[in-house]
């Protein structure tokens, strides 16, 4: 029987932003540093599960970190 893994692969920063959508997270946050997750779901009409994904995927690459972090 056959296992089936979830295979996760590093994108770089150089293509971390290939992905339009979070591209276009990652615009919101340098133009408005400091808001809040539910606020950027609010302001970009995306799905809350979608946003703290892609959120993920540019802390996992450094291109954002939460607050606080130094």
């Amino acid at each position: 029987m056959p296992a089936f893994m979830v295979l996760y692969s590093k994108l770089g920063q150089d293509r971390i932003f290939d992905n339009f959508l979070r591209g276009r997270i990652f615009n919101h946050i340098t133009d408005n540093p400091g808001r809040s997750g539910t606020s950027m779901i609010v302001s970009l009409g995306i799905p809350q599960g979608t946003m703290f994904y892609h959120l993920r995927r540019l802390e996992t690459e450094k291109c954002v970190w939460p607050a606080g972090w130094t």
